[in-house]
């Protein structure tokens, strides 16, 4: 099975290019508030395998390390979300929307302490 480091690698750049894509034809903000919630969608699917594979009896090291890459992928886009705000702030338009989608693109950093 491949490590959460291996699957981090290529989640982050992902996540990097489809905002860059999605920026081109919607604007920062927008495309922003689209990606806020892949973090949090993948922290509750590895959380549903862990709950499902449970009976397996399967070492639970991988799902706990992918859990990890993708709550420290959370955060890093919640560093890109922190700046749209103060973009947003600095241009006097609103940051509401940006700032609940930085809080959640941060929840699976917070969440991956649940179990």
């Amino acid at each position: 099975m491949p490590s959460g480091v291996f699957i981090g690698l290529v989640l982050l750049p992902s996540m990097l290019f489809a905002y860059m894509v999605l920026t081109t034809f919607y604007g920062a903000s927008k495309a922003y508030i689209a990606i806020s919630w892949v973090p949090l969608t993948c922290i509750l699917i590895i959380w549903m395998f862990m709950l499902v594979l449970d009976f397996q009896h399967l070492s639970d090291e991988w799902w706990r390390g992918l859990a990890r890459s993708v709550g420290w992928i959370g955060l890093f886009q919640a560093g890109l979300g922190v700046g749209l705000i103060v973009r947003a702030l600095r241009r006097h338009r609103g940051a509401l929307g940006v700032s609940l989608a930085t809080l959640l693109s941060a929840s699976p950093f917070f969440l991956r302490f649940v179990r």
